[in-house]
């Protein structure tokens, strides 16, 4: 499960794949792996983080990896299994389990997985856009395909991922977004 195409509703070995990696698996450690600049890079904090490359989840079954790709006209999240978190040379991997808004859930057994679907584009084939972990007692922590937008609200954004940590907060998906011109025009 090292592929970094769109995971698809349609691959049902795939979405089996998905969903038996991450139920009844215990969290450890999580990494965020973050674009790096100038600045040092900083963990970021509140409801909900924006997550430049990949969301690196250590359970007690190994390390999956979440991030948006694209394959051709499809938008959706790659998922990733990997045996070890190796992050050694990566200036960009900053640990975040021990920020207030994970603690709550590492050591944690996830009771339940929810995976969303959209399709990014007419006649696009559905994908995954986003991945809610459920621990009970309503600890719920969602990955999704999107960004905030300047009043820091979440939006959608297929390049993006964002991490909600409250369940209140509504998940943006591609029915929110406005379609490039070059795509809308392609799609007419």
């Amino acid at each position: 499960m090292n592929d970094y195409s769109p995971v698809l509703k349609s691959d049902k070995h795939r979405v089996e794949a998905v969903e038996g990696a991450l139920l009844g698996s215990t969290i450890h450690a999580v990494v965020y792996r973050q674009l790096v600049g100038d600045q040092p890079v900083e963990p970021p904090h509140g409801k909900c983080h924006e997550v430049d490359l990949e969301l690196l989840l250590v359970l007690n079954s190994g390390v999956i990896g979440i991030m948006p790709v694209q394959a051709g006209r499809t938008w959706g999240m790659a998922v990733r299994l990997l045996t070890v978190l190796d992050v050694s040379d990566d200036e960009g991997a900053v640990a975040v389990d021990g920020l207030p808004e994970w603690e709550p859930v590492v050591g944690k057994k996830i009771s339940s997985v929810r995976l969303g679907w959209h399709r990014s584009m007419q006649g696009a084939p559905e994908s995954l856009m986003s991945i809610t972990l459920a621990f009970g007692n309503g600890l719920d922590v969602i990955a999704a395909m999107g960004s905030l937008d300047q009043e820091g609200l979440p939006q959608y954004d297929p390049d993006a991922l964002l991490v909600v940590f409250e369940a209140g907060d509504r998940v943006p998906t591609a029915a929110d977004a406005t379609l490039p011109v070059d795509l809308a025009a392609r799609e007419a």
